[in-house]
């Protein structure tokens, strides 16, 4: 899978979600998982009382006094006051006290999950250590957060938000299964509202299709990244449901493609990359797979040829990449 390229996003700026209308999208090996979505921290909502329930647990949540939050929680849960706001508390707490953190001294630089920092031995050994975070979840308190959500979804459809913070907590605790289902009812969702999406405090999404479907490809992109069997049938899944909706989707005809040269399915991976070059016949990451199909398929030849289209239009590291494989090709002849 070394030489496969998946389509990655960028988006300016600090915030954990995408940005919807500011993407870049670039041409990467291995593919930096970028979080779509961190805490929701809703500063107000229409109805007065909800508004202050809203307020007060923003406070507390925001300072860490968690007891606190929690009995603001347990309030507003026993009012009359259901808004949206109310199930994404509900998240945002039991995801926050299902996160474990944990230091990790050791002399593999993978322990942990985090950050890792090298360090030596203060005994004079010149033993290399490295010290890192290891992050883990409390499965059934992020199942608890997930169920807030999941009312808050039966009744609120529209807030994209909620569905994207589920997404992310299925995908912390690594149950795939899920994540991919809700992942596809996201989409399948968007054909019945015509991607109408609403986000934090009932704001309409300005491009809520890109918006969607830009967030759809990262987390595409982390199932590419288990490197199993059970994330390619996860990135099969979505790229079928994507394209039964929306079949000019560049990235998803892509990623139904990388999934079948991954399992030497290069007759079917070839008319998928085809088309998503008639559709974007300057996208660099459709020109690298289809390079490399051919490689795969053995016609350096042809591989060749698109290698040099690659580096014709190619800019910085896409360039260098197209430049590196040629002169393997011409090694190898």
């Amino acid at each position: 899978m070394d030489e496969i390229q998946v389509a990655a996003f960028r988006w300016p700026g600090p915030e954990a979600h995408p940005t919807p209308g500011k993407k870049d999208r670039v041409c990467r090996t291995v593919v930096r998982r970028l979080a779509c979505l961190s805490y929701f921290i809703l500063s107000a909502v229409p109805a007065l009382t909800a508004q202050s329930f809203a307020e007060r647990f923003a406070d507390r949540f925001s300072v860490g006094d968690t007891a606190a939050a929690r009995q603001v929680l347990q309030q507003w849960e026993a009012s009359a006051e259901r808004p949206a706001e109310f199930f994404v508390a509900g998240l945002n707490y039991c995801f926050h006290m299902a996160r474990q953190s944990l230091i990790v001294l050791g002399d593999n630089p993978g322990d942990g999950n985090g950050p890792t920092f090298e360090t030596v031995d203060s005994t004079g050994t010149g033993h290399v250590l490295f010290l890192s975070e290891a992050v883990r979840y409390d499965t059934a308190l992020v199942r608890r957060g997930i169920a807030y959500v999941d009312r808050g979804i039966e009744a609120y459809p529209l807030r994209l938000d909620m569905r994207f913070g589920k997404i992310r907590a299925l995908g912390e605790i690594g149950d795939y299964g899920r994540y991919v289902d809700a992942i596809v009812d996201a989409v399948a969702a968007s054909a019945d509202n015509a991607c109408r999406w609403l986000w934090s405090d009932d704001r309409p999404l300005e491009d809520g299709r890109e918006f969607m479907l830009s967030a759809v490809q990262d987390y595409v992109n982390r199932l590419y990244e288990l490197g199993t069997d059970e994330g390619l049938d996860g990135m099969d899944r979505i790229a079928s449901t994507v394209l039964g909706i929306y079949p000019d989707h560049v990235e998803s005809l892509d990623n139904a493609a990388i999934v079948r040269i991954v399992r030497g399915r290069y007759d079917e991976a070839k008319p998928l990359l085809m088309r998503a070059e008639r559709l974007a016949p300057r996208d660099m990451t459709i020109l690298a797979n289809l390079a490399e199909l051919h490689v795969r398929q053995g016609d350096r030849p042809a591989a060749a040829t698109y290698y040099r289209r690659m580096a014709d239009c190619a800019e910085g590291s896409d360039r260098d990449y197209a430049l590196r494989r040629l002169r393997e090709l011409e090694e190898k002849e």
